[in-house]
C-alpha cells in the first residue's frame, strides 16, 4: 500500500502547481497556448493587480454631491495615477524584452490598469508569475454586430421627412419642445464615419476646434491614421456611417432626417474590424473617456457612446464560435470606468436571436446592474413584434436575469452611407444608436444627469410590447423618449453667470492699446444656492495678459446677484488695434464642486457699432445696415426702437413703404447657413453677422473716388452664427440720381474666405418680403421673368412691383416664390433656407392672393483659403412689369459697364480687336433686341440676343448705360475717325467721337 502513496502525493503536488499557475492565465489563453508553437507570438492582455476602487470613488463623489466636471476630473486623474505608479516596473521589463527581441510589441492602457503585449509562451508565463499581475487573457477579436441585411440605395432622391423608427420612439415630439440635441456630443466606436456625408458633415466637432485644440479630439484612427473621419476599410465599411446617422443624421440641404439627436455634434473612433492585433476597441473606449487628454475639461467628452459590436456566441447557421466564453469579464472594468467618467454607454444585443437562447454577445450579456451593460434588442418600427434576429436572454452570467434591457427600431432602418448616399438595414446594430440618440436628447434636458439616471429614465418608461412585464425577448419594451423626459431628476445645481461688469476708474469703460485695467463683475445665480463662489479669468490671446485672475464672491443665494469688491484684471498689448476682439474665458466655481465656463470678450477701444443709414439719392429711400438686414420700417419684422426705426423701401421716394423684411444669406452644402433673415422661431431675425473692425457703415456723397451719387460701405463677419462658415463680407452699395438709373440700388458683396481652408459650394441669396397692402400681405403675388432672370413681387391689381436681380454675369441660379403661411409663419429654418438657395427654379410663381416672399440666390463658388469672390444684387422698384424689366436691365448694364472693371475696349463689341462696321451692326442688334427673349432676336449671334462678351464693350459713350446714344457715338466714331477734329460730322467730347478707352487698332474704311 505504501508503494502507491508516493506517486499519488507527487501527482497531487504537481496538480497543485499547475492550478496555481493556471489561476493567472485565462482559459481561452491556456487553450491557445496548448496549440501554439514554442516561439509563436500570441496577443495577450495583462490585467494588473492594483486597480482603482471605482465603486468606492463613486460613492465618495456622490456623498460630496460632485458635479459632472469634478466627477470626470477625479475619475480620470485616479485612473491615470494608478496606471502611472503600478505599471512602471512591468513597462521597463517589457521594453527590455522588446529591445532584445523576446517580444514583438506592447501597449499600456489607463482606462483600466491593463497592458497589451505580443509575446511567446515563455514570456507570457513569466509575466503571469509576477506579483503585480492579476491575470493574463487572450486578446479578444471583436467584430461589428453584422447587419442581417443592408440594401444600398444608391443615388436615391432625397426624402423630406422623418423615418418611421424616429416616430416610434417619439423623438419628433421632443424636437417640437426644442430638444434636438443642441450642445450635446455623441460618439460611436465602429468602422469609421464618412465625414462628408450631407447628413453629418456640418456637425463634426472637428470643424469647430481652434488651436491649441486639434482634430485628434474628434477622430480616433490609430490603425490607418487618416486626418478626417473616413469609413472605407474592410468588408464592413459603411456600418459606422449608418450607426452615426441614426444617432444624429439630418441633411439640412434636403430635409432628409434619419437621426434622433439632429442638432448634436459628433466624434468617432475607427476601431472595429480593423487590421490590428492589439485591442483597438479598448484604446477607443479610453479615448472616448477623455479625448483631449485633459481631465480638467469636459466639453470634449461625449455625452453618449454607441457600441454596435461584440464577441458572438454563434457563427453562421448558429454554429458555436470556438473559444467563446459567456459573461467574459475582460471588458467589465473598462466599461465601468468609462461610464464613471461621464458618457452614457450603450451596446447592441446581437443578431443571433434565431439560435438557441441565451444568444447575447459579450459584453452585452453583463448584468452588474440594470444599466451596465445596457443592451438593446430590435423591434420592427411598424409593429410590436420583436425581430426574429434580435438576440435573446437571459444573461448567461447567472442564467436568470432578463435581457436585453429594452428594444428599439432595428428593421428597415434607413440611414446615411458612404459617398453621400443612403442604405436600409436590419439589425440590433441599428437599434442601439436609436437609444444612444435618445440618451443625447435627455442629456440636453438635464446636462447634470448621470449616465445611470439617463438609462433609468429610458428603462422605466419603456412601453411593454409582449408578455406583460420584463422578459427575455424585449426586456422592458420599446423606448419612449418623450415619456423618459418626465422621469429625469430635476437639476439641482447652481446656475451662476455674469450679469454686469465695468472697468474701475476707466474713462471710456473699454480696453485701450497699452492699458492696464481692473475689471469689476456682478454674478447672478439662477439655480440652487451657491456657496464660496469664485470667478477665474483666462485668456490665450497674444493681445491680452491676465494680471489678476481670480475674484471671490462668497455665497450667492438662488435668484440673487452679488457685486464683488474683489476684482480681476488684465493688460492690453500696445500693438492692439481699435476694434480688435480680445477673447477670454471665465470659470465660475463654488465649494460644492459646481463649475461653469463661459466665453467672454471685449473690443479694443470700442466695439464696431451696428448702425443703419438711408439711401435717398435715387427715386426711392432704402434703409440699409452693416449687419445684413434692410428695411427696419415701423411695423416690420425688425423695426428697432425709435428714433432708430428705419424707413423700409419707399418707392417712389414720396410714396409709402411695403418692405416687411429683407436680408442677405450665405450657405454651404453642409447645411451651414449664415444670414440675417428671421429664424426658426418665426418672427425674430437671425443675428449671425457681427460688424468687423473697420466695418462701420459709411454713406459717401462727396468724395471724388465714389462710383455713384451715393456709395455705401461696411464690413461684417458671420462669427455670431451657430455654425459659422468663416467668412468676412465687404458690402458696397450704389445709388444713382439720373432719371434713367434712379429706380434701383445695387448691393455688392465681396466674400472673403477667413477659414484657412478651402470653402466649397458657397451660395449667396437675397430674401425679401413685401406686403401688399402694408400690414397684411393679403394681395401679394410673385413671379419670375426667365429671359431676364428677374424675380419679383407685385400687388394683385398690378400697380406695385418690386424685383431682385443678380447684376453680375453669373445671374440667378436658384429662385423661390414662397407662400409664408406654409413655410415662414412656423419659423424659417436653416434647412428651408438652404433648400430654397440651392433648389433651382421650383415654385417660381404665386398667382393667388397670399402673404408671400421671394428668395433669389446665386453661386455656387469654390473659394481657396485666403481668397474671395464677388457677387451683386439689385433691388428694383416700378409700377408695372415692363418698367420693372427695363429698370432691372439698366441695373445689370450699369454694374457690368460702369461698376465692374472693363478689360476690353468700348466699341469692340464682337471682340475681334478692331472697331469697324460689324461692331455697329452688333450694337444696333443688342440695343433693339436686349428686351426680347432669345427666340425673338432680330439676328443670330453667340450669347443671348447679341449680348456682348462684356457689356462695357457696348458702353461706347462711358455713361454706364447702353442706349441709343451709344449707337450714335459709335457710328460717328467709325465714319469720322479718319477726319481731323475740325471736320467731324458731329460734335462730341474728345477727339472725333473717340471712345473713352484707346488702344484698339482701327481699320480704315
Amino acid at each position: 500500500m505504501r508503494i502507491h502513496r508516493i506517486p499519488l502525493l507527487l501527482a497531487g503536488l504537481l496538480l497543485l502547481t499547475v492550478n496555481l499557475k493556471a489561476g493567472h492565465l485565462d482559459q481561452q489563453l491556456l487553450d491557445r497556448i496548448s496549440t501554439a508553437k514554442p516561439e509563436e507570438r500570441i496577443s495577450v492582455l495583462i490585467e494588473m493587480t492594483d486597480q482603482v476602487d471605482m465603486p468606492g470613488l463613486k460613492a465618495e463623489l456622490k456623498a460630496k454631491k460632485a458635479n459632472l466636471a469634478e466627477t470626470h476630473k477625479r475619475v480620470i486623474e485616479s485612473l491615470k495615477e494608478k496606471a502611472d505608479k503600478s505599471q512602471k516596473d512591468l513597462i521597463n521589463y517589457l521594453a527590455a524584452a522588446k529591445n532584445s527581441g523576446r517580444i514583438s510589441d506592447f501597449k499600456p492602457f489607463w482606462i483600466s490598469n491593463l497592458m497589451w503585449a505580443k509575446a511567446p509562451t515563455s514570456e507570457i508565463e513569466a509575466i503571469a508569475k509576477r506579483r503585480d499581475v492579476e491575470a493574463v487573457f487572450l486578446t479578444p477579436k471583436v467584430e461589428i454586430v453584422k447587419p442581417v441585411e443592408v440594401d444600398v440605395l444608391g443615388n436615391q432622391s432625397a426624402l423630406v421627412g422623418v423615418e418611421p423608427g424616429l416616430k416610434m420612439i417619439h423623438a419628433p415630439q421632443l424636437w417640437s419642445l426644442g430638444y434636438r440635441g443642441k450642445g450635446i456630443l455623441v460618439c460611436n466606436i465602429d468602422t469609421g464615419v464618412h465625414k462628408n456625408h450631407g447628413a453629418l458633415s456640418a456637425r463634426w466637432r472637428g470643424n469647430f476646434l481652434q488651436p491649441p485644440h486639434t482634430t485628434k479630439e474628434a477622430w480616433y484612427d490609430p490603425v490607418y491614421g487618416s486626418s478626417i473621419p473616413l469609413d472605407d476599410q474592410g468588408g464592413s465599411a459603411g456600418h459606422g456611417t449608418m450607426t452615426m446617422g441614426i444617432m444624429c443624421g439630418c441633411n439640412p440641404a434636403t430635409g432628409d432626417t434619419v437621426g434622433v439627436a439632429i442638432e448634436a455634434q459628433w466624434i468617432a473612433a475607427r476601431a472595429i474590424d480593423v487590421a490590428a492585433d492589439w485591442p483597438v476597441e479598448i484604446g477607443a473606449l479610453q479615448w472616448s473617456a477623455d479625448p483631449d487628454d485633459d481631465p480638467n475639461t469636459l466639453g470634449d467628452v461625449p455625452d453618449v457612446v454607441n457600441n454596435s459590436w461584440g464577441l458572438p456566441k454563434y457563427g453562421s447557421s448558429c454554429s458555436p464560435v470556438p473559444g467563446y466564453t459567456p459573461c467574459w469579464e475582460i471588458y467589465w472594468q473598462v466599461l465601468d470606468n468609462v461610464s464613471a467618467a461621464g458618457p452614457v454607454v450603450v451596446f447592441a444585443a446581437g443578431n443571433e436571436g434565431t439560435c438557441t437562447a441565451p444568444s447575447l454577445r459579450v459584453p452585452a450579456d453583463r448584468i452588474a446592474s440594470d444599466y451596465n451593460v445596457f443592451a438593446v434588442g430590435s423591434v420592427a418600427p411598424d409593429s410590436i413584434n420583436v425581430s426574429s434576429f434580435s438576440s435573446r436572454g437571459p444573461s448567461p452570467c447567472d442564467g436568470v436575469t432578463k435581457k436585453p434591457e429594452v428594444v428599439a427600431p432595428g428593421e428597415n432602418v434607413r440611414s446615411s452611407y458612404p459617398n453621400n448616399i443612403y442604405a436600409v438595414g436590419d439589425g440590433t446594430s441599428f437599434s442601439a444608436p436609436h437609444v444612444a440618440g435618445a440618451a443625447a436628447l435627455l442629456k440636453q434636458i438635464n446636462p447634470n444627469a448621470t449616465s445611470a439616471q439617463i438609462l433609468r429614465a429610458l428603462l422605466v418608461t419603456a412601453r411593454d410590447i409582449s408578455t406583460p412585464g420584463e422578459d427575455n425577448n424585449s426586456g422592458r419594451g420599446v423606448i419612449n423618449v418623450l415619456a423618459a423626459k418626465d422621469s429625469l431628476p430635476a437639476s439641482a445645481a447652481p446656475g451662476v453667470f455674469v450679469s454686469d461688469y465695468s472697468f474701475v476708474g476707466d474713462a471710456n469703460n473699454a480696453p485701450d492699446p497699452g492699458e492696464q485695467l481692473t475689471l469689476s463683475s456682478a454674478l447672478a445665480n439662477a439655480g440652487a444656492n451657491a456657496y464660496g463662489v469664485k470667478l477665474t479669468l483666462h485668456s490665450n490671446s497674444p493681445l491680452a495678459v491676465v494680471t489678476d485672475s481670480t475674484a471671490l464672491f462668497g455665497d450667492i443665494p438662488k435668484n440673487d446677484t452679488i457685486l464683488s469688491t474683489d476684482f480681476t484684471g488684465f493688460s492690453v498689448s500696445s500693438s492692439a488695434q481699435p476694434g480688435e476682439k480680445l477673447p477670454f474665458s471665465l470659470t465660475v466655481t463654488d465649494d460644492s464642486g459646481y463649475s461653469a465656463t463661459y466665453p467672454w470678450f471685449f473690443y479694443v477701444t470700442a466695439k464696431p457699432l451696428e448702425s443703419k443709414a438711408n439711401h435717398d439719392k435715387g427715386n426711392f429711400v432704402l434703409t440699409i445696415s452693416n449687419f445684413g438686414q434692410y428695411g427696419f420700417a415701423s411695423g416690420s419684422v425688425n423695426p428697432g426702437i425709435a428714433p432708430d426705426t428705419g424707413l423700409g423701401f419707399k418707392y417712389p421716394k414720396a410714396g409709402s413703404n411695403n418692405l416687411f423684411e429683407a436680408a442677405v444669406m450665405f450657405g454651404l452644402l453642409t447645411g451651414q447657413v449664415s444670414d440675417a433673415a428671421r429664424d426658426y422661431v418665426g418672427f425674430l431675425p437671425d443675428s449671425d453677422f457681427a460688424v468687423s473692425p473697420g466695418g462701420n457703415l459709411v454713406l459717401d456723397t462727396i468724395s471724388a473716388s465714389r462710383k455713384s451719387d451715393q456709395d455705401g460701405f461696411c464690413i461684417f463677419t458671420d462669427q455670431k452664427a451657430e455654425s459659422p462658415i468663416g467668412i468676412k463680407v465687404t458690402q458696397r452699395s450704389y445709388v444713382f440720381s439720373d432719371t434713367a438709373n434712379d429706380d434701383y440700388v445695387i448691393i455688392e458683396y465681396t466674400i472673403h474666405n477667413e477659414t484657412g481652408l478651402a470653402i466649397s459650394g458657397l451660395r449667396a441669396a437675397y430674401f425679401t418680403d413685401f406686403d401688399f397692402p402694408w400690414g397684411s400681405g393679403g394681395s401679394d403675388r410673385a413671379g419670375f421673368v426667365r429671359s431676364k432672370q428677374l424675380g419679383y413681387m407685385n400687388q394683385s391689381n398690378n400697380t406695385l412691383f418690386r424685383g431682385i436681380v443678380v447684376t453680375d454675369t453669373l445671374g440667378i441660379t436658384s429662385y423661390r416664390a414662397i407662400e409664408n403661411p406654409n413655410f415662414i409663419y412656423d419659423g424659417f429654418s436653416d434647412l428651408e433656407k438652404w433648400q430654397f438657395m440651392s433648389g433651382g427654379f421650383a415654385d417660381t410663381v404665386n398667382t393667388t392672393n397670399v402673404d408671400g416672399s421671394i428668395l433669389a440666390a446665386t453661386g455656387p463658388w469654390d473659394i481657396p483659403a485666403g481668397d474671395s469672390v464677388k457677387t451683386s444684387f439689385a433691388l428694383v422698384g416700378a409700377n408695372n412689369l415692363n418698367d420693372l424689366q427695363t429698370f432691372a436691365q439698366r441695373a445689370i448694364d450699369k454694374y457690368q459697364t460702369y461698376l465692374t472693371a472693363c478689360v476690353a475696349a468700348p466699341g469692340d463689341l464682337n471682340a475681334d480687336n478692331v472697331i469697324t462696321l460689324p461692331d455697329i451692326i452688333y450694337l444696333v442688334n443688342y440695343v433693339f433686341d436686349k428686351d426680347r427673349v432669345a427666340t425673338g432676336c432680330l439676328g443670330a449671334s453667340p450669347g443671348n440676343c447679341w449680348s456682348p462678351a462684356q457689356l462695357c464693350r457696348a458702353d461706347v459713350d462711358g455713361s454706364g448705360s447702353i442706349l441709343l446714344n451709344d449707337i450714335i457715338f459709335l457710328v460717328n466714331y467709325v465714319f469720322d475717325k479718319e477726319r481731323p477734329a475740325t471736320s467731324c460730322l458731329g460734335s462730341s467730347p474728345g477727339n472725333c467721337w473717340t471712345p473713352p478707352l484707346r488702344g484698339v487698332c482701327c481699320l480704315a474704311l
